[in-house]
Parts: C-alpha cells; structure tokens; sequence
C-alpha cells in the first residue's frame, strides 16, 4: 500500500513522476469517456460540445494536480458526459429542444 501512495502522491504537493503517472491514468479515463460521449462531442462544435469539452478538460485537469479527489472528480466529468449523452438523445428526438438548446443557426457566408 505503500507504494501506491509513494507512487500516486496526495494533495497538491506531487512530484514530476506522481503528476505523470496521474495524467496516464486521466489520460485513459479521457479517453473512456470520448467513448461514451460520442465522436460527436468533438466533432460538430455545437455551444453544447464546446461546454462539454471545456468543463470535462478543466475538470479533470484538477485530478492531474491533486488541486481535488481524483474520485469525485471522475465521478462528475462521468455524469457530465452522460448527461451531454442525453441532451444529444433528446436533440435528435425533438426539433423543438435542438433549437432551445443549440439555439437557432446564422449563415455567417454563402457561396463562397
């Protein structure tokens, strides 16, 4: 047990080799949670996948860094995702709720 605390640090006080081993692990639960997002929320850019992107990468910047739990900070970038999930879900269901949360489209250009 030792050597698991050795090797994960506590606190903010972590050394090089403690933050790099932290951001392997955040590094693989990023990646588990693109999964479970979908392609979609780094791919369209809607405002909805810009929050999503911007709060899960602040969010689990904090466990790299020890600045809080590594725990609860998995647990939330986990029920951020899933709701981005359901908010998708229920854009694609109901027009209605695509534009209430996506708000409505401006053509900035056309035709060249």
């Amino acid at each position: 047990m030792h050597i698991l605390e050795t090797m994960w640090g506590s606190g903010t006080s972590l050394n090089s080799f403690q933050m790099g081993i932290r951001g392997i692990i955040v590094f693989i639960i990023a990646l588990l949670l693109i999964r479970i997002s979908g392609r979609r929320s780094f791919g369209i850019r809607s405002p909805l996948d810009n929050i999503i992107v911007i709060l899960v990468g602040a969010i689990l910047s904090r466990a790299v860094v020890g600045a809080s739990p590594f725990i609860p900070v998995v647990s939330t970038c986990l029920t951020i995702v899933v709701l981005h999930r359901l908010m998708s879900w229920i854009k694609i269901k109901r027009i209605f709720y695509n534009t209430m949360i996506d708000g409505k489209k401006i053509m900035v250009f056309k035709d060249g």
